[in-house]
């Protein structure tokens, strides 16, 4: 009965990441994200299973949507296809070209 016990309490968070993305993700779990699915593992009771793969073209279809895991870390805010959470972080990009190459502009 309490080996019954202990198995029905186990939990695992299975997690779809990039292992080729720092300072996200890699699979040496060395990235931000990799921190926060720690915690969010330790707050649950869980351990962390990781299913890797290149966040590119089909990500979502052939990790999350597939069912190979229960959360992604990292997502755009504006995905349209699953349900995200408030952003936790936010950050920009600048483009630096020679002067002899067209002008770069931003839209806002």
């Amino acid at each position: 009965m309490l080996l019954a016990s202990a198995t029905a309490q186990a939990r695992e968070l299975r997690v779809c990441s990039d292992p080729n993305n720092l300072p996200f993700s890699n699979e040496r779990e060395e990235g931000f994200e990799n921190r926060i699915v720690d915690l969010l593992a330790k707050d649950l009771g869980a351990t962390v299973s990781y299913t890797w793969w290149a966040q590119r073209r089909s990500f979502l279809r052939n990790t999350l949507l597939a069912r190979a895991c229960d959360l992604v870390a990292g997502l755009p805010s504006a995905a349209e296809m699953v349900k995200v959470t408030p952003p936790y972080y936010r950050s920009s990009y600048v483009f630096v070209t020679r002067p002899d190459r067209p002008e770069i502009t931003s839209r806002t």
